[in-house]
């Protein structure tokens, strides 16, 4: 039998083997013995549901996905706070402590719209003026991904590029949908303008009452993270 998976991960369907993968070799003949000798399980998705998963492989009839563990797992939160409050240090501590306790973690930095992420002049630069929807720089060891867009949420790229991971660390997006922590310096807090889920900071602050205040300390925050979150 093979699983169908809902968008959700949660509910599950079964089919006939022989009714899904008729229509594989039919397709692609070539490629079936892929199918024979996969170990991972073999999930037919609509097209609606392919943004949700990584690697989708289009072989003809539609997208498909190899797949291990859990659908749809993966949690995200925004760390804001004023500029200098020091995200990014804290999120360089956070991140080693959350790989140790053997979560893939992936980030995303906000940056004004004037910043160009690729240098002007440079191959890639270049394709991307020419008009190319998308620019993959990739050595051996490394690659990065460029692209332009227009007001495309940054949910949905999060949704499309990182959904393999267990957690994304987003520095900044303060006006996202993303569940927010406050990492608190100095100034007014954001805390009572802005919906979050505690604040981290070491020096006394106004905060509005029933919001968690949390020490500059990676391992109590992951602890945090992984009560708030990812114990899902």
């Amino acid at each position: 039998m093979l699983t169908l998976a809902t968008r959700n991960g949660e509910k599950n369907q079964t089919l006939e083997a022989e009714e899904v993968l008729e229509k594989m070799f039919q397709a692609n003949r070539r490629r079936s013995k892929i199918f024979k000798v996969a170990r991972t399980i073999l999930v037919k998705l609509k097209d609606r549901w392919a943004s949700h998963f990584a690697n989708p492989l289009f072989l003809g009839f539609g997208p498909i996905v190899f797949f291990r563990g859990k659908l749809g797992a993966m949690k995200a939160v925004a760390f804001i706070g004023h500029k200098g409050s020091g995200k990014t240090t804290f999120l360089c501590r956070l991140i080693p402590v959350l790989l140790a306790r053997g979560y893939r973690v992936g980030t995303a930095k906000h940056v004004g719209p004037e910043v160009e992420p690729d240098s002007p002049g440079k191959d890639t630069f270049r394709h991307r003026e020419a008009g190319a929807a998308r620019v993959l720089l990739y050595s051996e060891t490394r690659g990065a991904l460029f692209w332009n867009h227009e007001g495309v949420p940054v949910e949905e790229y999060v949704a499309r590029y990182m959904a393999d991971l267990d957690l994304v660390l987003l520095e900044g997006f303060k006006d996202s949908g993303f569940p927010k922590i406050e990492i608190y310096r100095a100034g007014e807090p954001l805390a009572g303008r802005v919906p979050v889920l505690a604040v981290i900071t070491d020096r006394p602050a106004r905060i509005p009452d029933g919001i968690p205040t949390l020490p500059l300390d990676p391992e109590i925050v992951a602890d945090f993270l992984e009560t708030a979150l990812l114990a899902d």
